[in-house]
């Protein structure tokens, strides 16, 4: 994948940004952003997280009351670009908000649209980190595509969450505890209120353990900090921008959450051009 164009309204999280995509335009605001100039049908996927705090259960969740909820100007974009792919991510209180209420508008507004959406949870855990950070993904694409599910690829048994039972056992979690929030929404236009489709979040769905400092994972255990994440270093001093820094850490996702479903994405286009 490649990336084109780029959209972030912070300061220092556009200078991350330019570090690593420096060739790359970007916007700021993308309220004042007319994505049409960037061609229509010519970008396969749009990827993105809306501010996470309106559906958030550590705020006030108000949903679409609040002023930080971007996810109409979100599928703005997804209208005026028309792109193969939708990828979406917010954390699984977006599921209840409102009871329901603004995911239901969420998918109503990818079917009038013309896309039908799916949705699934994945934890840093799952990828074998010693916390949750759980996250909904949502992927949708145009109905004409008649693509199917792009999580049947989605292989439970090569992930890593683990279950630890009172007797301090490590055991995979079975597969009728993962999935919870899964679902998919086709053809018909949901209504906004229908609370009554969206499956509650079960905050328990996940679970890992850390033992007196050992990480504990599906398979066995490690005395070693998971390998690919960095210390955070909340009371290091003198370590230039650091605020900003654990405030980009605290609202980005894992980057392996986001491979992973890239890779899913990658894989269901393959079949799909197969067939």
């Amino acid at each position: 994948m490649r990336v084109v164009y780029q959209c972030e309204v912070d300061p220092f999280c556009q200078r991350v940004l330019a570090k690593h995509w420096p060739h790359v335009p970007r916007g700021g605001a993308i309220e004042s952003i007319d994505f049409t100039s960037l061609g229509v049908g010519t970008v396969d996927l749009i990827c993105g997280g809306p501010p996470c705090q309106p559906a958030s259960v550590a705020g006030q969740r108000k949903g679409g009351a609040d002023a930080r909820w971007l996810w109409p100007e979100f599928l703005r974009a997804v209208r005026e670009l028309r792109p193969r792919w939708v990828l979406a991510e917010n954390p699984p209180g977006v599921l209840s908000v409102g009871h329901g209420r603004w995911f239901g508008e969420i998918l109503r507004e990818l079917a009038e649209g013309g896309y039908d959406a799916e949705w699934n949870i994945l934890s840093a855990a799952d990828m074998g980190a010693p916390h949750l950070r759980e996250r909904v993904w949502i992927v949708a694409y145009p109905r004409e595509c008649g693509q199917r599910s792009i999580f049947q690829y989605l292989d439970w048994s090569q992930l890593q969450s683990p279950d630890v039972g009172g007797d301090g056992e490590i055991r995979p979690v079975a597969d009728a505890e993962r999935g919870n929030g899964a679902g998919r929404a086709t053809g018909a236009i949901p209504e906004p209120e229908a609370a009554e489709r969206v499956q509650e979040v079960n905050p328990t769905g996940y679970r890992s353990q850390v033992l007196r400092g050992t990480l504990a994972y599906a398979g066995g255990r490690s005395d070693e900090w998971w390998g690919v994440e960095p210390d955070v270093g909340r009371v290091a001093h003198g370590v230039p921008a650091r605020v900003d820094r654990l405030r980009s850490l605290g609202n980005a996702v894992v980057p392996q959450c986001a491979e992973y479903i890239g890779r899913l994405l990658m894989t269901a286009a393959i079949q799909d051009g197969a067939r």
